[in-house]
């Protein structure tokens, strides 16, 4: 099965053609037998799959090795071909390669635009992560930019090698993309509980995807470097010291899907600022002296603990600035609220080592604007 084949020199692709100009082809390589397959040479037929979708077929069983393609994979093949092209990149599909390393391969889909090339790869059948990375690093030496869409939920969180899964929807034949979010986790996310939704993000059209995904709409940690929502959640507790009620800050999120439609929010507390250069300019925004006193809550400051033997980032007193301990904080989490929002940057030059949020952060996202 593919959906190309050679006349004389010529490549012809089965996406081109309309219902009546496939007939038309049909009944011409009936009579004159002059298109052959592109893999080995062998005379060609012109068939069409039980989900519709045009293609070229070996006339004979012989010595050829391609293997063989489900109705679906050869359908968002097709899919996929004629959205490259929408997109404004040339197409080429069952395109073969090989790395400098003698290393052959053959892409699904190949999209090429002067210099650049991408590998759309539809993997149907099961694939464990490391043959993914293995494949994606194949393509990394050919100069091959690699991008997977993964029937199975096996995903690769990372920028370097970009995995999403494609869904089939049986009863209207078509496929749709579904992008990871903060939740997922390939190690407890399988066939059997792979369509809960917290485990996605976004759902997005195939041909959309792929447009957009050519076209600069795909992005790795966007929320870095955005200004968004910041919204402080306190809870009240009585000063050790004074025995006053004062409020603490309890955590901080960050509201990336205010700005980032299908984002989800970014959460950290005080403490992930402590060791990190360069914040001081987020924490004067977010926690400012005049607006933590209008609501009740201690400076956040870096104080010296008995306890720890050193300072640390810390809520205080409002009454007597006694600093209240980090390690009682988990007692006042069922009583935190939202006390207050503004809006501040989620700077790169810290955000990355916010380690508490990093799987947060760390993923694609798909702007469907």
């Amino acid at each position: 099965m593919s959906l190309k084949c050679l006349h004389d020199v010529e490549m012809l692709y089965a996406f081109n053609y309309s219902d009546h100009e496939w007939a038309r082809l049909k009944v011409e390589n009936l009579n004159r037998r002059h298109l052959t397959m592109p893999c080995c040479g062998a005379r060609s037929v012109l068939k069409t799959s039980k989900l519709g979708t045009q293609f070229f077929a070996h006339a004979r069983t012989g010595e050829c090795t391609t293997a063989p393609e489900t109705a679906e994979h050869l359908l968002a093949k097709n899919i996929i071909a004629k959205a490259v092209q929408i997109a404004g990149w040339e197409v080429s599909t069952e395109f073969p390669g090989q790395s400098h390393d003698n290393g052959q391969w053959v892409a699904d889909v190949m999209a090429i635009r002067d210099h650049r090339r991408v590998a759309i790869e539809v993997q149907w059948s099961k694939q464990d992560q490391e043959e993914t990375k293995r494949r994606q690093e194949r393509y990394t030496r050919s100069g091959v930019r690699g991008l997977w869409l993964m029937r199975h939920p096996n995903l690769l969180m990372e920028k370097e090698t970009p995995t999403y899964r494609l869904r089939y929807k049986e009863e209207s034949h078509s496929f749709s993309v579904l992008m990871p979010s903060s939740s997922f986790n390939a190690s407890w996310v399988g066939n059997h509980n792979k369509d809960d939704l917290r485990f996605w993000q976004q759902e997005i059209d195939l041909s959309t995807f792929v447009i957009g995904a050519l076209n600069g709409s795909l992005k790795f940690e966007p929320a870095i470097g955005q200004r968004m929502p910041v919204s402080v959640s306190t809870a009240p507790v009585q000063c050790w010291r004074c025995k006053k009620d004062t409020n603490i800050v309890i955590g901080i999120e960050f509201e990336a899907g205010k700005i980032l439609i299908g984002h989800s929010s970014i959460t950290a507390d005080i403490y992930d600022f402590d060791e990190i250069y360069g914040c001081d300019d987020f924490l004067y925004t977010v926690f400012s002296p005049a607006l933590l006193k209008q609501h009740g809550i201690g400076q956040i400051k870096r104080r010296f603990s008995r306890t720890v033997g050193g300072e640390y980032l810390s809520n205080g007193c409002v009454h007597c600035d006694a600093l209240q301990g980090r390690f009682f904080d988990h007692d006042s989490w069922y009583e935190a609220r939202v006390t207050y929002t503004v809006e501040a940057e989620l700077s790169d030059r810290w955000a990355c080592q916010l380690s508490n949020s990093y799987d947060q952060m760390s993923r694609w996202w798909f702007d469907e604007t």
